[in-house]
């Protein structure tokens, strides 16, 4: 699992971007929240997130609020 913030998030489409330090950021998409972290998730949250790589895209998945 890997620790990151939520640069933005769009509820209204169900797509966002999370900040690593270490790395580049990562899209993800509201169906990657797990529980009810999906209504509260709001920019500036930090959050434990796994990465997936899909034809060289990083995609973050299992998102939970850290």
């Amino acid at each position: 699992m890997e620790k990151g913030t939520v640069k933005s998030y769009d509820k209204n489409c169900g797509m966002g971007m999370i900040s690593r330090s270490s790395e580049v950021d990562v899209k993800f998409y509201a169906d990657s929240i797990v529980g009810r972290d999906r209504v509260s998730l709001t920019q500036g949250d930090l959050v434990w997130f796994e990465v997936d790589s899909i034809k060289n895209l990083h995609i973050a998945i299992n998102i939970r609020k850290a």
